[in-house]
């Protein structure tokens, strides 16, 4: 079996993976979002919802999997590197039309049928949120990815002598070494620099956790608070285990490159390979687990008020995906389906922490290349 086959199949692996995800992905949304539209959560399991769910599955599958198999068979034919890398973005564009269907279907049945017209809507705010300290786990625990990056700085320093001039950098998953680099001072300092940009990247989605604006169910405000705090706990826990067992494989890679360990290719193909499955399973353990802000965490307090309704904050959800409300001065917020947070667009502090993430991200990879030389 060829590399390019080899490399199709793992892509391939990733796609099936993310069209599985979002296919059960209304699994784990907070119940009173169905398809980014707000909805009274007593309707969430109505017939005309479960109908909306159903011909969601039916669409990711009728357009997931044709598409895949397109992909499949374009990328084993003309073997072009860019089609590999730009099929993917595409793919994951054309798997968001069954979400836009639903999206507008339940859209245009909460309109039809007039849900929350002449029910009480409230919004419930803890006060005490922003002030307790014990919410997310310690941010002490950075510096042990912090440490494992020093460590890895002065190994290649100390080793440097007895580096070859050539080494190679990067190795196909076959474990056959595909690109080679001189030998130079820049290429120590090449993988503590991923590391480094790593962390911090894995800091701020920490930081942002506790930055996030809190959602409160109105139906049951006490309960949806604890649930929130183990959601963020999770969360900021997997930030950390993330950051660390990231470090540790940039370590073990450049210390291969470097030939300080002397390991073959295959090794090294296999424990990434085992690295991304570990990554997977540290992502997925929480969404499954918890769900959207704890809202699968069962708990025996759990009751519903079906008389009064979460505000109604539709207008300032573009597809329900994007959220651009100007009057919040919230930064952060839960997303409407799935899992996780976003931005408020319509915050100039939040259009410029998206802007100052592309721009960092992009600057450390010219910074990558550069060092490579």
């Amino acid at each position: 079996m060829n590399n390019s086959v080899i490399e199709v199949g793992a892509v391939t692996s990733s796609l099936i993976f993310i069209l599985i995800l979002q296919i059960l992905m209304p699994q784990f949304t907070r119940k009173e979002l169905c398809f980014g539209v707000r909805i009274p959560e007593s309707e969430a399991k109505s017939e005309e919802v479960r109908n909306i769910n159903k011909q969601y599955i039916l669409h990711n599958i009728l357009i997931g999997l044709p598409s895949l198999i397109l992909y499949v068979i374009i990328n084993i034919y003309l073997n072009n590197p860019f089609i590999l890398v730009a099929g993917v973005f595409v793919f994951i564009a054309v798997t968001c039309i069954p979400y836009l269907i639903a999206y507008k279907k339940v859209k245009k049945l909460k309109m039809e049928k007039q849900w929350g017209v002449g029910k009480k809507s409230v919004v419930v705010i803890d006060t005490k949120f922003s002030k307790e300290k014990n919410i997310l786990i310690s941010p002490w625990w950075f510096l042990i990815p912090a440490a494992i990056v020093i460590i890895n700085i002065i190994v290649g320093i100390v080793s440097y002598g007895n580096i070859p001039n050539e080494v190679s950098t990067k190795w196909d998953i076959a474990g056959n070494a595909t690109i080679w680099q001189h030998k130079s001072y820049g290429l120590i300092f090449q993988m503590p620099l991923a590391q480094t940009v790593m962390i911090i990247v894995i800091f701020l989605s920490y930081k942002t956790i506790g930055w996030s604006k809190q959602q409160i169910s109105s139906s049951n405000p006490e309960e949806s608070i604890k649930k929130n705090r183990v959601f963020r706990n999770a969360w900021a826990k997997c930030c950390i285990i993330l950051a660390i067992l990231n470090s540790l494989l940039l370590a073990f890679n450049n210390l291969a490159m470097l030939q300080v360990i002397k390991v073959s290719g295959k090794i090294i193909s296999l424990v990434s390979g085992i690295y991304t499955i570990a990554m997977v399973m540290i992502i997925i353990i929480p969404i499954v687990r918890f769900g959207q802000g704890g809202s699968r965490i069962k708990s025996p307090n759990d009751k519903m008020e079906t008389d009064i309704i979460d505000r109604n904050d539709d207008q300032f959800w573009i597809l329900g995906q994007i959220y651009y409300n100007p009057n919040d001065p919230a930064v952060v917020v839960e997303k409407r389906f799935g899992v996780g947070w976003t931005f408020n667009i319509g915050s100039t502090r939040g259009i410029l922490i998206v802007v100052a993430i592309l721009v960092f991200t992009i600057g450390a990879i010219i910074a990558s290349h550069l060092l490579s030389k």
